[in-house]
Formats: structure tokens, C-alpha cells, sequence
């Protein structure tokens, strides 16, 4: 008997046993692996393909153009083709380096690079046999100053169980340096039935490609049933638990002495290979362990590719798009929202966070206090707040906060470990307050123009409903969950599922043609009737509130514009955008138009709704809900309340408690200036429903009964 590899002998030896997945790829294969990405039951190939046509570009701007691009596990680099040609359209001295096992892979690598990528130079394609973690260090070595964007396709991370999975993905990382990107294709969690089909094909080519894997195994042991036909039984088993499919074989007859002290019997299971599938949380929760963070997602309702970078780039990244913004802003002791701070105040608070989360033992500055906590007076009342510093007399000048910014920063980078849960609860604190800043900017952009001196429009076709089948709404992650990167605690508890009846709901958010209409038919800021008598206490008292706090009417007589933190644009161009308003208009509407808001549980009921449409690729209930997860946060009604279970973050406490108060709302889904790491189907914001200056939109909802 031939040698045994270490692996190999450990992986035989494990309960249940199991093979390195090496030896699935040999030149069959390889071959039959071609197949199984060609068949109609398996979809990741496709979806990944897609991803990589459409959105080709997008991903490039996230890739340095000076980085080494390096893939692992290249195959014949047939979708990565698609990829590297966009990014010839931008960039002369890209450099492809592709990593594999097999050879046969890497030479069929340069045939498929050579043919579908005429403009990539022969001098800057490298080819690399070797194990991913191997050929990276070897790759890092032969380039020391090179940023490397690592591609690592296929969603082969699935191959590795849950643990396993994020000590290599750690180990990937540290090879490729402090500055590499890793763009990590993933497939996701779907029904067991469509999963099982994927793998147990009409065709059988997937249970030829594992059979074939055994039998390698047992040829490079030179075991004498390597040859053996019909010896293999395939199964197929989906774990629900574990969200992953396993693939196994068990012998019809004994195998004896496979290696020394190994052997199996007549139907003794070997797991030959796993593939795990992800949820946006489980993802996120496995770039967490590896100590990395996503910065990017970009995905099919069942595939995902993610940019993930370790998490200290990560905090970088998102200081220097708070830099970015605040760039565009002249003035910094600008305060365009009473109910804000100054702008200066966000660029303090942010480091004022960061410190004191992940430096706890650091003696506190005067600085750290003065921009320990912003601001939410009640907009009803604003002499109610929750507990803040008393506002100095003077707020510190641009040169003095970003004195201290660097200061902190120059601290957070110098320190040694610091907490996982700190680190991404900074990231995504500072993620946050970037569109508090560009909201701001959005109201001090309409002030400026006003100041500066600076018609017609089509109103957009009766907006088309759904119906939304009812069921069981299922919100929050489980507080014993394990599969979820960073959440706050407000999104996490034991809430009983809510039994929903159906209900209609409007494909299109309601646009800003749509509610200029409605300002101008129904006179709203006039009638008393379109609001509760809370809101509407409130808004008598404030004889400048005429329309959305983002219109803008430069003269008596001349046309709408609308501000936006990107500029101020008159409203014919922006006609079909969703209308940005507080929840007290958004319900005035309805009550004009004889609907409703959506609540927060029927909101899970859209999301499970546009997944169906989009898995079944068909038009279910009337369509699909636009713009449910974009474009604007979605009011709903529901009051932000703890689900039950709720237990404060103690990093964090008040950042829930201090608004479970009756006045705030949850908002979902995501506005444009959202960060995508923070994209997440579980993720509640909250805002008081009087306030009119949050990217937010709505939508009319119907109950069924009555349409």
C-alpha cells in the first residue's frame, strides 16, 4: 500500500470518517464537476456567474488598482474571465495570479485566459500548484508590497464546517496581509427539497463525481477495490440544524483496511463532502470569527458574493468615508436640524464611542465626555431628553476635534488585541451616524440653496398592489443563536410568531409625484382630519411646516426642488423617487388614499414574499415588492419595543433602553446612504414619527377583505 498522507490518515480516522476534499478533483473529476455546473437543478454556478456579468464593475471600484488578483481554486477560470475583462476596461497593469491542486485545472486556467482574455499579457498571468494557503504565502512572499485581492469562488468556504471554516479563513487572511481584500462567493439557505435536488440530480452526475472521489482516494492508496463497480451507495442528507448538505457513501460489502486500523463495514457511512449554506447573518457571524469584517455584498436572493477585509481595515475604511462626508460640508459648526447637534459634534462622537469601547481601561479625556452622547429630544416637547453632557457654551473648533480624531485613531491603531463585539459594534456605530451626516447635509444643502436664490411633472401611474399571502411572522434573532455576526440587542430575543391574515400592498413606494399631488389636492397641512390629534397638536404649532422637511419652493410661483445630500435637483427629475417624509405624514396620506402602514411583522411577511417570487422566477400574488429593502427606510407602525427575552448590551445599554418610550418607531430595510454591512433583514432602526428629516419612505397597504 502506497504512503498515507497526515490528512488524509486523520480525516479516515475521524467519527464519522471522512476524505480531504482534494481528492474529488482529479481529471474525471474535474470533468464531471464541469457537468454538475451545467445542470438545471444546480443553481450556485449560474448565480455566481451573474453576479460576476452584472456587477462586474461595482466590484472593480472596491479592488485598489495597483492589487495583485490572486484566485483560489481558479478551475478553468470560465467565470472569472467575465470579471478580469471588466476590469481590463479600467486598468493596464492588472496582474492575475490563479492557485490550484491540479494541474490539469491550471492548464485548462491559461487555455480558458488566453482565449477569453486576449488583453491580459502573457508576463502577467501566473499560475500556482499548491494548496490555497500554501500558494498564498508563496504569492505574498514573491510580492511583499502588493495589495492582494483574493477571489475565492464557488463558495467553497461551504466545504468546511462550522469552526473549521473560520480558523482557514483567519489563516487566508493573515497570508494575504494587513491591506488584502478577499471577495468570498457563498451560496445560500434554501429549501431542503430544492437543496436535495441540487445534489441527488435526475442525471446522477453528482453521485459519479463523489463515487469518483472514494475511488481516488482508494487508487492513491492502491487499495484493490479502487476499481470496483457498483460497490458504492450515495445518500443525501440535508441538516436543517447545521444548514448544510452532506453527502455520504456506504459500501455493499466490507472494505477492509483502507489504511491501518480502518476499515468499513457493509453499510458504515463515509461523509465524503459537506456544503454548508449561508444566511446574511451565519456569513457575517463567520467574517466576525476570522477576525474580518464585509464591507460590500452583492447578491441573488440565493447567492451572495461579499467583500470582506480584516476587521482593523474595515474601522479604517469607515474613518475615511466619515471623512469623505464631512468633506462636503464648509461649515462644521452648522447646525441645519435643531434637534441635532452640530456637524463638528459627529466627528467627535464617533472617536468618543470608539475609545471608550475598545480601550476601557484608558483614562478618560474632557473630550471623551463632551462627545460621549448626541442628541434625540422629543420633537413634540423638546425639552424632553434622554440623559446626555450638558452642551459646552462653545463646541470645539474644526482644529480641536480633529486633533483629538487623530489622536484616537493613532491610540485605536497602536493598541494590541481588541474585542471582537466592541470592534463591530464601532464599525457599525460609525456606519450609522455617516447618514445622520448625510441626512444633515441633505437639510443644510436646501438651506444654502434657498439662501443662493436658487414645474411640470408627470405623476407616476396608480401604483399596483400585491397580495401578500398571510402566515406566521417570525422577527428577531434567537438570543441563543450562535449563526449571526454583530447585531444590537434590540434585534435580538424570543418573540412569539405572529399569525398574520393576507393583506394587499403597493409594489412601488409612494413617490414624490404622488405626494405633491397629495399636498396639492388634499391641503393636508390644512386638515385636521388626516392626522391624530397628538400629531396634529403639533403641527398647528408650526406654521412653516407646509410639506417634506427635503422641499424646497425657491419663490412663490416657481417650482418644486428637492434636496437630497448628493444636491438639490427640481422635482421633475426625481418625480419617481420614493417621497422622503415622517411617519405623521406617511399616515396622512394613507388615511387620504384609504389605506395603511405596514406593521413590522408584516413587513417580514413582503420579505418572505419577494423570496418567493424570486426563487419561483414568477410574478406570485402580482409581483414582487420594489424598493422593499432600498431606497429609503420603510415606516412602519409598530412602536420600537423589545422583543420579549430582550437583554441590554452591556457595551452599550442605553442605545435600546433609552428609546423604548412610545414615540419612536421601527423603520427597515435601508436608505441610500446605508452602508451595505449594515444591510441586514434583522436590523431595526428607530425614529420619533413626527421627525421629517430621516430618509424614509412608505407604501400603502390594503387588508384584504377590503380591496
Amino acid at each position: 500500500m502506497a504512503p498515507v498522507a497526515d490528512d488524509l490518515m486523520e480525516a479516515l480516522q475521524c467519527h464519522p470518517p471522512t476524505i480531504p476534499c482534494r481528492f474529488l478533483y482529479d481529471c474525471l473529476g474535474s470533468r464531471l464537476y464541469s457537468e454538475i455546473t451545467e445542470l438545471p437543478e444546480y443553481t450556485p454556478y449560474r448565480a455566481e456567474l451573474g453576479l460576476l456579468e452584472s456587477r462586474g464593475a461595482s466590484i472593480g471600484k472596491h479592488l485598489p488598482g495597483s492589487s495583485l488578483l490572486v484566485e483560489l481554486g481558479c478551475g478553468d477560470a470560465t467565470k472569472t474571465c467575465h470579471l478580469l475583462n471588466t476590469l481590463l476596461d479600467t486598468r493596464e497593469d492588472l496582474e492575475y495570479v490563479g492557485i490550484d491542486v491540479s494541474a490539469e485545472a491550471l492548464r485548462q486556467t491559461e487555455r480558458t485566459l488566453r482565449r477569453a482574455c486576449p488583453r491580459l499579457p502573457a508576463a502577467s498571468l501566473h499560475l500556482v500548484e499548491a494548496e490555497y494557503l500554501v500558494g498564498l504565502r508563496r504569492v505574498r512572499r514573491e510580492h511583499p508590497g502588493a495589495t492582494l485581492c483574493v477571489l475565492w469562488l464557488g463558495s467553497s468556504i461551504g466545504n468546511f464546517a462550522d469552526g473549521q471554516a473560520e480558523v482557514y479563513l483567519q489563516g487566508l487572511a493573515e497570508a494575504a496581509g494587513p491591506e488584502a481584500r478577499l471577495l468570498l462567493g457563498a451560496d445560500g439557505w434554501k429549501a431542503p427539497a430544492l437543496l436535495r435536488a441540487a445534489y441527488h440530480d435526475s442525471r446522477g452526475v453528482t453521485e459519479r463525481f463523489i463515487v469518483n472521489g472514494v475511488r481516488n482516494m482508494l487508487r492513491t492508496l492502491g487499495h484493490p477495490d479502487a476499481e470496483a463497480e457498483g460497490l458504492w451507495a450515495y445518500q443525501v442528507e440535508v441538516s436543517r440544524e447545521l444548514q448544510r448538505v452532506e453527502m455520504w457513501v456506504a459500501p455493499r460489502r466490507a472494505v477492509r483496511d483502507i489504511v491501518p486500523g480502518v476499515s468499513l463495514a457493509p453499510g458504515e457511512r463515509l461523509l465524503v463532502e459537506i456544503s454548508r449554506k449561508f444566511t446574511q447573518a451565519s456569513l457575517a457571524k463567520l467574517a466576525q470569527g476570522a477576525g474580518m469584517a464585509v464591507l460590500e455584498r452583492w447578491a441573488t436572493p440565493g447567492y451572495a458574493l461579499s467583500l470582506l477585509r480584516p476587521a482593523r481595515a474595515a474601522l479604517t475604511a469607515a474613518w475615511a468615508d466619515t471623512d469623505a462626508v464631512l468633506g462636503l460640508v464648509r461649515d462644521w459648526t452648522a447646525r441645519p436640524i435643531g434637534l441635532r447637534n452640530p456637524f463638528s459634534f459627529y466627528y467627535g462622537h464617533n472617536m468618543s464611542f470608539a475609545r471608550t469601547r475598545l480601550l476601557p481601561g484608558a483614562a478618560p479625556s474632557a473630550l471623551d465626555e463632551t462627545y460621549s452622547r448626541g442628541i434625540d429630544p422629543s420633537v413634540a416637547d423638546p425639552t424632553r431628553c434622554h440623559a446626555h453632557p450638558a452642551p459646552p457654551p462653545e463646541w470645539p473648533g474644526r482644529e480641536e476635534v480633529t486633533a483629538y480624531v487623530r489622536g484616537v485613531r493613532k491610540e485605536l491603531l497602536e493598541a494590541g488585541d481588541l474585542d471582537a463585539h466592541a470592534l463591530h459594534m464601532s464599525i457599525e456605530h460609525e456606519r450609522m451616524h455617516q447618514e445622520t451626516l448625510c441626512y444633515m447635509l441633505a437639510k443644510q444643502r436646501r438651506a444654502d440653496w434657498v439662501c443662493a436664490g436658487g414645474g411640470d411633472g408627470a405623476e407616476a401611474a396608480k401604483n399596483r398592489t400585491a397580495l401578500v399571502t398571510g402566515g406566521q411572522a417570525r422577527l428577531g434573532v434567537p438570543s441563543a443563536a450562535t449563526k449571526h455576526g454583530f447585531v444590537w440587542d434590540n434585534e435580538m430575543g424570543e418573540p412569539e410568531p405572529v399569525k398574520l391574515p393576507a393583506f394587499h400592498a403597493s409594489r412601488r413606494p409612494v413617490t414624490i409625484a404622488q405626494f405633491k399631488r397629495f399636498v396639492e389636492d388634499a391641503k393636508p397641512y390644512d386638515t385636521p382630519e388626516l392626522w391624530t390629534a397628538k400629531d396634529w397638536a403639533h403641527l398647528s404649532k408650526c406654521p412653516d411646516w407646509r410639506h417634506p422637511a427635503s422641499w424646497v419652493y425657491p419663490a412663490p410661483g416657481q417650482p418644486l426642488h428637492v434636496a437630497f445630500a448628493e444636491g438639490v435637483f427640481p422635482w421633475t427629475e426625481v418625480a419617481e423617487r420614493p417621497a422622503f417624509v415622517s411617519l405623521a405624514e406617511a399616515e396622512a396620506y394613507c388615511r387620504w388614499a384609504g389605506g395603511r402602514i405596514m406593521s413590522e411583522p408584516e413587513h417580514a411577511l413582503c420579505l418572505a414574499h419577494n423570496e418567493r417570487c424570486a426563487l419561483s422566477d414568477a410574478s406570485e400574488g402580482g409581483g414582487a415588492l420594489l424598493q422593499l429593502e432600498s431606497a429609503g427606510w420603510e415606516w412602519t407602525c409598530t412602536p420600537f419595543a423589545p422583543f420579549k427575552g430582550f437583554s441590554p448590551d452591556p457595551l452599550y445599554p442605553e442605545y435600546s433602553t433609552d428609546f423604548f418610550d412610545g414615540e419612536h418607531y421601527v423603520l427597515k430595510g435601508s436608505s441610500p446612504y446605508t452602508h451595505p454591512s449594515m444591510r441586514r433583514t434583522s436590523f431595526r432602526n428607530f425614529y420619533q414619527r413626527l421627525y421629517p428629516y430621516v430618509p424614509a419612505k412608505f407604501r400603502l397597504v390594503f387588508d384584504a377583505r377590503e380591496e
